[in-house]
């Protein structure tokens, strides 16, 4: 049976010839006695049961401020990283552009040089080609006087070369 507190202001005792009944009485404090002890060790329970949770909760606020705070740290941590990535990668651009350049200008270089000795192997060509037809030119007119001049002394110590007649 619980008893509350409006029970006890409204217990009555029956009167006897020397007041209440002791027995009764006795009872009754028995039971509030054991009511009492009983809340008691509850209320040493919960109080037991509630510095516990708030010390959870401390550590649990604790806990929370730091992964808080963890992450914040991240987020700066990972920006900065992607700030640095950033400019590491613009700096590798500027530098992959500026070798493209290079390499650009070293080819039209090349190109410039390739095409000025073609060139000059045209002239030496147009040169040679010139120098071998006169060349060839003054030797077939060497061999055109040789011959003019042969053909009297073949009339004269030689008979004439038969012609063929092969039809």
């Amino acid at each position: 049976m619980k008893i509350t507190p409006l029970d006890l202001r409204k217990q009555e005792f029956k009167k006897t010839f020397r007041g209440y009944d002791p027995e009764e009485v006795d009872a009754f404090l028995e039971i509030v006695a054991a009511e009492f002890e009983q809340i008691s060790k509850e209320n040493a329970s919960l109080r037991e049961k509630m510095e516990s949770l708030g010390t959870a909760l401390a550590e649990y606020r604790n806990l929370e401020k730091t992964l808080q705070e963890t992450l914040l740290t991240a987020q700066r941590t990972t920006e900065a990283a992607r700030a640095n990535s950033q400019r590491e990668a613009d700096l590798i651009v500027r530098d992959a552009q500026i070798r493209a350049e290079k390499i650009v200008d070293q080819a039209r270089i090349q190109l410039s040089e390739i095409k000025q000795v073609i060139a000059n192997l045209k002239m030496q060509r147009d040169s040679f080609l010139a120098r071998l037809k006169a060349l060839l030119n003054s030797q077939i007119e060497l061999l055109e006087t040789l011959e003019l001049e042969e053909e009297p002394a073949f009339k004269e110590n030689e008979p004439p070369p038969e012609e063929s007649t092969e039809s």
